[in-house]
């Protein structure tokens, strides 16, 4: 007798005479898809049988044995990575497994946006849309919340996962929000951990599937957030299937290493699988040796054979184009010029689009009727579909159902055209809310409106420095300042660079951008405090103490802004530290003296300049006085300040020092 997992997925494959006695084996079965058409016609899934028990036999054994799974399926574009997971999820759902279904996608338009696959996943999940009152977005992120963690948690994860999905909540009551943002490292420990905590609350009501596709356009921080899941909840019923081309291992190195991945590659398709296809969707119709020349051209490519395939019947078997690209432009050119031009504006959006977005695009060309008989043509003709669910409230969401027809469609666009579309894109994303600033940069860039550019490249560093993505904080800053960045904002710039280079290991280079900054910041600006905390590692590291000193007082002579005063402490603090490894006493005095001057007012009420004042002082006693008891009386104190901060990293390099301080 078999188990019943056994049994389905033999029930699932293959066609079966149950008598008596047992079964007997008829033959395999064609597992057509009524929701996958070809021509019209429902087509079975082909040649991916063994990918597909794969993937069931992981998800089982997630439920069954409470245990985290993650899959990576990699493939060319057109060989069928898309036709897997909808072929996937249709027999799990045919099958009756429990699960909830958590789904992300990776943009073109949006290539690296930090948390940006988790962001659309943690927004669909919450039914979140964007423009939406922020209210409102809080409302559903704590509802959704409430419902799987006490009341105390769900404020807490409430407040960091709201900084991954672009809901943000007030930090006025909440001393960990707040020196979360003033510290993009502590952040990154806090959304992690909170989205840790979210999961296994998750897990704990039933198994999740996360579905995250595109991972090549996707994003570190993303990356960095599954591997944390899987790791610290490597018991609970969790599995990741993520989806992406084969660059992807060249974006993501040691992509989820030592989490026990398993890599499914769909080569090309065999020739018994493609001969069923065609026999399936021509039939009688098709002669042998029109589909050995369909075969042969096809090479595998599950796109490119749908495309002969439907070459084929529309020109009776007379013409087939020679490459994938050629042929979706050829069909696109078959179409009616009105269906062509709405193809061509939707494919500017990318691969998602919206029908209020086309319209904005065509102008006055297209009439609202004449707009819905070409989106429902296309639909027909299987060139998009329906989205079940839209990014922004009350607003027809469409996609491309191959990424490729959205180039083919793009490609046929010339430079005067897309210049002209790309601005009218922006302007329609700026007023729908468009939240992520890379997918306005985009197209402000493309639009040649560089001003605008700017200012979105801008709010995108800005936001992958505040989540700790310094690779793309840096990317980031120099499409902007490619993009022409002047003055402040291309100090500001230039501050996020010295940081990033830091965090890289790039000493070298992050000096020349840092000593750029404080000439164009002003003098005493958070920004300018910040900038002299970085370039004053860089130089020490560098050993080039005469450039330090030299800039040390200016630093010390310059009084910080109110709201910069944190950052100056920090940066004191800083000085400090590398001045007592030194044994330059009386440069770290002076600076001590300073830090206590500036940093009076917030003694009381910020714990996390309290926290690294009293790390700079347990140092200054460490290195520089025989005090040992000042020292680690100081360093517990910075430890008590990071606990309540739950700044873990800290709390450890302020434990050290106690503890060193106990062992003379």
């Amino acid at each position: 007798a078999l188990d019943p997992l056994s049994a389905g997925l033999i029930d699932n494959r293959f066609l079966l005479n149950r008598t008596s006695y047992g079964a007997i084996l008829l033959g395999e079965r064609d597992n057509i898809d009524e929701s996958r058409l070809l021509l019209g016609k429902p087509t079975p899934c082909v040649g991916r049988e063994r990918e597909l028990n794969t993937l069931m036999l992981t998800l089982a054994s997630s439920i069954s044995e409470s245990q985290s799974r993650v899959v990576l399926v990699t493939a060319a574009p057109g060989l069928g990575k898309s036709r897997l997971r909808h072929e996937f999820l249709r027999r799990t759902e045919a099958r009756g497994d429990e699960f909830q279904l958590l789904v992300g996608s990776g943009d073109p338009m949006s290539i690296g946006s930090p948390y940006g696959i988790l962001n659309q996943l943690l927004r669909r999940r919450c039914g979140i849309h964007n423009g939406e009152r922020v209210e409102v977005q809080q409302g559903k992120l704590k509802q959704m919340l409430e419902s799987c963690l006490p009341a105390d948690d769900a404020q807490r994860v409430a407040e960091f996962l709201g900084e991954l999905c672009g809901v943000r909540f007030s930090d006025s009551q909440s001393a960990r929000l707040r020196a979360a943002r003033a510290n993009p490292q502590l952040m990154n420990e806090q959304v992690r951990q909170a989205f840790v905590d979210w999961l296994q609350a998750e897990c704990q009501k039933c198994a999740q599937l996360l579905l995250l596709e595109d991972l090549h356009w996707g994003d570190a921080l993303t990356v960095k957030l599954i591997d944390a899941a899987l790791r610290d909840l490597a018991d609970q019923p969790l599995m990741v299937l993520a989806l992406a081309r084969p660059e992807v291992e060249d974006h993501f190195p040691n992509l989820w290493s030592g989490r026990g991945l398993k890599r499914v590659h769909l080569s090309e398709l065999n020739r018994k699988a493609c001969e069923r296809l065609i026999q399936q969707v021509l039939g009688s119709k098709v002669d042998p040796k029109d589909a050995e020349r369909m075969i042969a051209q096809a090479a595998g490519n599950a796109l490119f054979l749908e495309e002969l395939i439907r070459a084929f019947a529309e020109s009776d078997g007379k013409t087939l184009p020679d490459t994938v690209l050629a042929m979706l432009q050829a069909r696109v050119m078959r179409m009616q010029p009105s269906v062509r031009r709405v193809l061509r504006a939707a494919s500017v959006f990318g691969e998602t689009f919206w029908r209020s977005g086309v319209a904005a695009l065509l102008g006055d060309s297209t009439a609202t009727q004449d707009l819905e008989s070409c989106l429902h043509h296309l639909i027909n003709a299987e060139t998009i579909e329906i989205s079940h669910d839209s990014r922004f409230p009350g607003q027809e969401e469409y996609r491309f159902r191959h990424g490729l027809m959205r180039d083919a469609a793009y490609s046929m666009l010339t430079s005067e055209d897309r210049v002209i579309v790309h601005r009218v894109a922006l302007t329609f994303l700026e007023q729908l809310g468009e939240q992520d600033p890379m997918v306005l940069a985009e197209h402000a860039q493309r639009g040649e409106q560089m001003e605008q550019a700017v200012h979105y490249y801008l709010l995108a560093t800005q936001e992958a420095d505040a989540g700790y993505a310094q690779d793309e904080a840096v990317l980031r800053a120099e499409r902007a300042i490619a993009c022409g960045a002047t003055g402040e904002i291309l100090g500001e710039l230039k501050r996020i660079l010295c940081g990033a280079y830091y965090q890289q290991g790039k000493v070298q280079l992050g000096i020349a951008p840092g000593l750029e900054a404080l000439d164009l910041l002003p003098q005493g600006s958070r920004g300018w405090c910040q900038a002299a905390g970085s370039t004053f590692t860089h130089l020490a590291m560098a050993g080039q103490l005469p450039k330090l000193m030299e800039l040390l007082q200016l630093f010390l002579a310059t009084e910080p802004a109110e709201i910069a005063r944190d950052c100056y402490v920090l940066a004191c603090a800083s000085l400090i530290s590398m001045f007592g490894a030194l044994g330059l006493r009386n440069e770290a005095q002076v600076c001590i003296d300073r830090m206590n001057t500036v940093g009076a007012p917030l003694m009381e009420s910020d714990l996390m300049t309290r926290g690294w004042a009293k790390f700079a002082h347990a140092v200054f006693f460490g290195y520089l006085e025989p005090e040992v008891w000042l020292r680690h009386e100081a360093a517990q104190d910075a430890v008590r300040c990071f606990q309540n901060l739950g700044a873990l990293r800290f709390i450890s390099y302020a434990t050290a020092v106690a503890g060193s301080s106990l062992a003379r």
